[in-house]
């Protein structure tokens, strides 16, 4: 026999889905009911180091992210100036043959 056995009647909760509800309200768990299926629970792990170890995380990710959204800025930038200096040799090849027949002045 389990000493620390406990029973339903035994507690403030008439029922295992009001104490189940509690769980979810108290934070203590992410609770789900779907129609059909039941109630599923997901332990929430308060331990310090688990925290800690989550916000390490968190802290990388965003980093991660920055880094990517600063690269991708740096590449369109790239783009536009290769853009800008192909602008600028087109525009110079044409002033070269008009120039050529002589039909522009230098501008």
């Amino acid at each position: 026999m389990d000493r620390d056995h406990v029973h339903m009647n035994s507690t403030r909760w008439l029922t295992l889905s009001e104490f189940t509800e509690w769980l979810g309200k108290e934070e203590h768990c992410e609770v789900d009911y779907q129609e059909g299926k039941g109630w599923f629970l997901a332990y929430i792990d308060k331990d310090p180091e688990t925290m800690a170890r989550k916000k390490e995380l968190k802290k990388m990710m965003k980093r991660k992210n920055n880094d990517e959204f600063h690269e991708q800025q740096k590449i369109e930038k790239l783009i536009e100036d290769g853009k800008i200096k192909e602008a600028r040799e087109l525009a110079s090849s044409l002033q070269e043959q008009l120039r050529s027949l002589g039909r522009v002045q230098k501008l």
